[in-house]
């Protein structure tokens, strides 16, 4: 929760910056909130119903050992208008989050180029 309220903080600073645009601290709140509502109703929807998942194939995330640090990448598919979304996150060993970025490059629509992307970044 607290990453998806500073990503909605993040965004409305942007929508300061490049379109002089303001939204209230309510609205950011809310719209934080109900993003992370979203997540976890497709979240838990996806895990307790696709018929290509099953207890067997979904894996704990573990710590690294120290001093190493885990790097998780992950990337999905949009086609209107199509373009690829990725996101990444960096742990130690406490689990605590050294780094995070996310992002969007426009008009990759194959599924194959995104899962290499993904997997050349681990």
């Amino acid at each position: 929760m607290a990453a998806l309220l500073m990503w909605s903080i993040w965004q409305n600073r942007n929508d300061v910056v490049w379109n002089g645009k303001s939204k209230p601290a309510a609205f950011i709140f809310s719209s934080a909130m109900n993003i992370h509502s979203q997540w976890l109703v497709a979240h838990n929807s996806t895990v307790q119903h696709s018929p290509h998942l099953n207890q067997q194939q979904i894996i704990p995330w573990k710590t690294p050992p120290p001093p190493f640090v885990k790097c998780n990448v992950d990337a999905t598919l949009f086609h209107n208008p199509p373009r690829m979304g990725y996101g990444c996150i960096i742990r130690d060993h406490r689990r605590t989050v050294l780094g995070a970025i996310h992002g969007i490059i426009p008009g990759i629509q194959n599924h194959s180029l995104a899962e290499d992307w993904e997997y050349e970044r681990i």
